[in-house]
């Protein structure tokens, strides 16, 4: 038998009996359930949008990517506007 318990986010751990909360799943879905949680999982475990971002931006201002246009322009544009403070 599996048991199950669920967090704030809805996301469907599968745990021991004993575990706080959890609560047996018999129910011929809960594969499917539980793997589908891994959408929602991987979502909150990517770095912000902007951090991402940033990464990209750095890869092709330092040559490891090639540059995307108008990404990179714009991005560029408002960074010499408002250069960082040393």
């Amino acid at each position: 038998m599996k048991y199950l318990q669920i967090d704030a986010y809805g996301v469907a751990t599968e745990v021991t009996s004993d575990t706080p909360g959890a609560y047996p799943f018999e129910d011929a879905d809960a594969d499917a359930r539980v793997a589908a949680n891994y959408k929602i999982e991987r979502r909150n475990a990517y770095p912000p949008l902007g951090d991402q971002l940033d990464a990209l931006w750095h890869a092709m201002d330092g040559g490891a990517l090639a540059k995307v246009e108008p990404f990179y322009s714009e991005i560029l544009a408002v960074k010499n506007r408002y250069p960082k403070p040393e």
